[in-house]
């Protein structure tokens, strides 16, 4: 049985469509591990002070107003 070119580009689409879905789903079930060069960049001394303060000053904010 013949498709016509119609049926064809919805098949296609729809394949597409699926495998997409999938790889998302993939994705979505794979924890984001982070390499050890990012966490040395995302956690030096200068970092952590920086939070820690930004931190404090939230909550101070927050509990005079």
């Amino acid at each position: 049985m013949e498709m016509t070119e119609e049926e064809r580009l919805i098949f296609e689409q729809e394949v597409r469509e699926k495998i997409a879905a999938e790889e998302l789903e993939k994705k979505a079930n794979q924890p984001e591990v982070a390499t050890e060069e990012e966490l040395k960049k995302a956690y030096t001394p200068k970092n952590i002070v920086s939070s820690l303060t930004s931190n404090a000053n939230l909550f101070k904010y927050l509990s005079l107003h």
